[in-house]
């Protein structure tokens, strides 16, 4: 009997994850019948825009991992994308960190914010100015509780060299791709289907000007430009995970688990690295340590945290990181020395460390 490439299950079990995971979106996108509150509805904004960027990080490691080991399923994934395409693939995976390390992401973020001023005629005040808004607060909003969750800055984050007609081809190849990797074997196991958690909430949008948001609590503009990154995927992390699908019932089977597990961690360490950072070399460190020291926010080093960069880790694909034909899952249990229950652990600790950074970042 051929045993089973622990890597390529792996790339297309996340693939799966994905392409089910977009479509059960967009369906409920579809059938999101709310009354429209605020300026427009923000639900198809956030939501299947955040999708997307996450997908296209996997998707650029898989191609990565295919040009180095096997040239026909790299030549088949490949074969409509442009050279641009894969940049702009590249471009989007680069930016899953919040901030640039071993450097300086003022630059970057003077960019983002002056971009949008000049766009909608705010450099200068006039006696229009108070008419105008050149940024989107994002709410969520669940019966009466309404949540701030970040604002549009995060787009240009991700999509800062793209042109206003790249983001529907970049979705459109994000799909393209999926399909294409959950094509390239049969998959050896059924899995349950993803399934929606039944919960009832709207996403709102609300012009605003920066200003508002950058100028608050006393922090610097560029510590609030990165805590607004850091809150936009913080929020669409816990929305993600806890909100839109049922994670509970997928954790019952343990090839679902891992998936979970792990992209949790991902994003999770993406997130917290971008704020530990920030309270350590902020201008704003002071005030800062201030805003966190009672938060409930987690910042030891305690083993958790260190499995979790482990997990984070494992976004490259390597044979180093299996044993032998074990498949993923096994392979960190075993080389870690953990237990399901550890694991269980760590999901829910980065579900309560995400829902304190949250709440702590409602000063907004």
């Amino acid at each position: 009997m051929k045993l089973e490439d622990p890597i390529l299950s792996d790339i297309m079990l996340q693939a799966k994850f994905y392409h089910e995971t977009i479509l059960l979106l967009i369906k409920k996108t579809l059938l999101n019948s709310k009354t429209q509150q605020g300026d427009e509805d923000g639900y198809t904004t956030f939501v299947l825009t955040n999708i997307v960027f996450d997908s296209s990080v996997f998707i650029y490691e898989s191609i990565k991992y295919f040009e180095k080991n096997n040239e026909k399923f790299y030549n088949e994934l490949t074969k409509f994308l442009s050279e641009e395409d894969l940049i702009r693939i590249k471009y989007v995976r680069n930016n899953m960190h919040l901030y640039k390390k071993g450097g300086s992401y003022k630059k970057k973020a003077d960019k983002i914010i002056n971009d949008r001023l000049e766009e909608f005629k705010m450099t200068e005040k006039d006696n229009l100015y108070f008419l105008r808004s050149d940024i989107t607060r994002i709410y969520y909003i669940n019966k009466n509780k309404k949540v701030f969750i970040g604002c549009d800055y995060f787009y240009f984050h991700y999509t800062l060299k793209f042109g206003k007609e790249d983001i529907k081809k970049f979705a459109e190849n994000v799909m393209k791709i999926l399909i294409q990797i959950n094509g390239l074997k049969k998959h050896s196991c059924c899995l349950p289907r993803i399934q929606s958690k039944q919960t009832d909430f709207n996403i709102v949008l609300f012009d605003s000007k920066s200003k508002e948001l950058l100028e608050i609590n006393n922090l610097d503009k560029y510590t609030n430009f990165r805590l607004l990154l850091c809150l936009s995927q913080a929020s669409w992390t816990f929305l993600l995970y806890f909100r839109l699908i049922d994670s509970e019932k997928l954790f019952d089977d343990s090839k679902w688990k891992w998936i979970l597990v792990k992209n949790l961690a991902i994003k999770y360490d993406e997130i917290f690295d971008s704020v530990e950072n920030l309270v350590r070399n902020s201008a704003s460190k002071i005030s800062l340590q201030d805003l966190f020291r009672n938060s409930g926010v987690d910042f030891c080093d305690s083993r958790d945290r260190n499995l979790i960069q482990e997990l984070r880790n494992i976004v490259h694909y390597s044979q180093d990181d299996v044993f032998g034909n074990e498949d993923y899952y096994s392979s960190f249990k075993k080389k870690y020395n953990i237990s399901t229950n550890d694991i269980n652990k760590i999901f829910s600790y980065m579900k309560k460390n995400i829902e304190a950074l949250i709440q702590t970042l409602q000063y907004f």
